[in-house]
């Protein structure tokens, strides 16, 4: 849904700082852009997409790291985009993460009364594959990451915009590309469906391989012979 509106706001007053307003009209008209690639996870080439967004990010003056990971058939190909935003006081990272990738569009199956990749505006609403999951909230980072980049003298941390290209695929290039490298993250905002509220949760899985040292026995005589290794690691588990 499209609210808000007007150019951005920004200056003092003797209370304090003026809160900018939000460019509603450049991001809508960012994510119209990018809604214009096709970028069908497992079908399309990410590298249209990539192009598409390290575009914008170039507009917007923004550093960019461009992620490329080997498929499965051996060929090189970009996954993803990072902005780095560093603040110059010391403090956490925290990462906006938005996929710009999309699930695939079948205008006959899934009855559409629009091109899925041509933005469509009626009605307040933006139509297009990806409008929802997730490239608008893509567009909106890479605006806000525009205003912070001007504000890093206040920032304590530092954030990091991932525009993750290869998520619907299933193959999860991005992210793993994201990881390996930049491994050391305090937290992870999603850019996902809905804006009512700030949903907590969780996404992924993180698999640890610990191993427990004690005696082999049977469990129905726990701690015959010694420690049980299968206790020690239920306890451990429970801690």
């Amino acid at each position: 849904k499209l609210t808000g509106g007007g150019a951005p706001n920004t200056g003092a007053t003797a209370d304090g700082p003026v809160c900018a307003v939000p460019p509603v009209e450049r991001i809508v008209a960012t994510a119209k852009d990018w809604i214009g690639v096709p970028a069908q996870g497992g079908i399309d080439d990410p590298a249209p997409m990539v192009a598409a967004v390290s575009k914008t990010l170039d507009e917007l003056g923004l550093p960019q790291h461009v992620l490329a990971t080997t498929d499965d058939t051996g060929r090189e190909r970009p996954v993803g985009i990072v902005v780095a935003i560093e603040g110059q006081h010391p403090g956490p990272t925290y990462v906006l993460n938005a996929v710009v990738d999309t699930a695939p569009a079948d205008p006959k199956s899934d009855g559409c009364q629009t091109d899925p990749f041509a933005a469509h505006e009626a009605n307040g609403w933006l139509y297009g594959r990806g409008a929802a999951d997730s490239k608008t909230a893509g567009a909106l980072f890479a605006h806000l990451g525009a205003e912070m980049m001007q504000h890093r003298d206040q920032m304590q941390g530092n954030i990091l915009l991932f525009f993750d290209a290869d998520e619907h695929s299933g193959k999860f290039y991005g992210v793993k590309s994201f990881v390996e490298n930049y491994p050391d993250v305090d937290g992870v905002m999603i850019g996902y469906t809905g804006h009512n509220s700030i949903k907590i949760g969780s996404r992924g899985f993180y698999r640890p391989h610990l191993l427990v040292h004690g005696h082999a026995q049977d469990m129905m005589l726990p701690d015959a012979e010694g420690p049980s290794s299968a206790i020690r690691a239920s306890r451990l588990m429970m801690a």
